[in-house]
């Protein structure tokens, strides 16, 4: 009995022992980042306090995010640290081994400096992801010619887990679902293979209007990530411009991008180079202003064209277009007769004012007989290029001139 009693304390303490040591070393794996080692820093950034100081902060925000605004922050953070991080080390020197100043003088001396660079950077990737360092992943661009640090958005998922409104989790899975946990070098909506390629749009699956709708009721809601979400705007915008192609056929190409227009800022310049590239001809508009008036292939839209939308001719329920270019026969530019019914020589019109997309008020004055001496309608037009279908069945877009209201 005395035996058995023995036996169990021994278990008992034994238990104690393991379970003590079990604690202390799960604590050991759980202590704070900012508490780890910084020798890397002494190593790669010549002991840089105010990056020091900053990754600390940031790792020690980390710890307790109260708000949906504090995760923001960190965010921000992240990606700041990310470029400090990526051009703030020193690869001149190579730290394998431990090798002193007067050995990599004379490695300097005997190898290729791109070499020396390439190997140091190798080794520092290498070095700085086996210490597995919460948040950020150490890799190479441009073809592994360019040290780069990319973000971990893991540390702040597991962050916006501990804050108690769900508004910076859904924020965080929107922009993860774009960029990918590990932040990638492009968007998911962008195919790219190498720094020199653009790559190919995903435009016409409709992941992009997906995304912009999203986005959009997110925004509605609150105003966390906005710079963001901005950030990702352009980004389409520019990858519209700069692909080696699209994917998708050009009539879903054409499809989503007139789905997805309305919600990006998309300026006239960058408007006007779009339309030079397949498969966005279709929406060129071929009119340019000189001295006050308009121009297609560079003659002046006869002024009985812009006189056809009076609204006196057309009336407030009707709408009125009048097709500049050719489409089965002529068009109002080449008619034999611009102003049917009328007199072309005592019209004139103003371009009073010019808003978005190609959109114009105009005043319309016609010179007329008797004690009123002259009539001026004052009307909104836009310029449009509409699809027209021949008796062969062919489809073309013509160039036309829309009433689309008075004011």
């Amino acid at each position: 009995m005395n035996h058995l009693k023995l036996q169990t304390m021994r278990y008992f303490l034994f238990s104690i022992l393991l379970f003590s040591f079990t604690l202390q070393t799960f604590s050991q794996q759980q202590k704070n980042p900012a508490q780890y080692s910084w020798e890397w820093i002494d190593l790669f950034y010549h002991g840089d306090p105010n990056l020091k100081s900053n990754l600390i902060h940031f790792y020690t925000l980390l710890e307790n995010p109260k708000t949906p605004e504090d995760v923001e922050d960190l965010f921000f953070r992240q990606s700041d640290l990310a470029s400090d991080l990526s051009y703030a080390i020193d690869l001149s020197q190579s730290h394998e081994d431990n090798e002193s100043d007067e050995s990599n003088e004379k490695k300097n001396q005997e190898e290729d400096a791109f070499l020396i660079y390439e190997s140091n950077m190798n080794h520092a990737i290498s070095y700085l992801n086996d210490l597995e360092i919460p948040g950020f992943i150490f890799g190479c661009v441009a073809e592994c010619t360019e040290f780069d640090v990319s973000v971990d958005y893991s540390v702040l998922i597991d962050a916006a887990r501990k804050t108690e409104d769900s508004e910076d989790d859904i924020g965080l899975r929107l922009i993860t679902d774009i960029w990918d946990i590990q932040r990638g070098y492009a968007p998911s909506f962008q195919s790219v293979e190498c720094c020199a390629c653009p790559g190919y749009n995903e435009l016409g699956s409709g992941e992009q209007f997906s995304f912009l709708i999203r986005m959009d009721i997110y925004e509605d809601r609150t105003n966390l990530f906005a710079d963001e979400f901005g950030s990702i705007k352009n980004q389409m915008v520019q990858y519209l411009l700069w692909n080696d192609g699209f994917k998708e056929n050009d009539s879903t190409v054409l499809q989503e991008f007139e789905l997805i227009k309305p919600y990006l800022d998309i300026s006239k310049s960058k408007l006007k180079e779009l339309y030079e590239k397949e498969p966005f001809t279709k929406y060129k508009l071929n009119y340019t202003i000189i001295d006050g008036q308009f121009f297609v292939n560079n003659k002046p839209i006869p002024n009985g064209c812009i006189a056809q939308l009076k609204t006196e001719l057309n009336g407030d329920n009707s709408q009125a277009s009048i097709y500049l270019e050719r489409n089965s026969l002529r068009g109002c530019m080449t008619a034999n007769i611009a102003y049917p019914g009328g007199q072309e020589d005592k019209v004139s019109y103003t371009i009073d004012k010019q808003t978005a997309n190609d959109t114009y008020f105009l005043s319309v004055n016609e010179s007329v007989d008797g004690s009123m001496g002259a009539s001026r309608n004052r009307i909104i037009v836009q310029f449009i290029n509409k699809g027209y279908q021949l008796k062969t069945g062919e489809k073309i877009t013509v160039l036309s001139l829309d009433k689309i209201g008075e004011w």
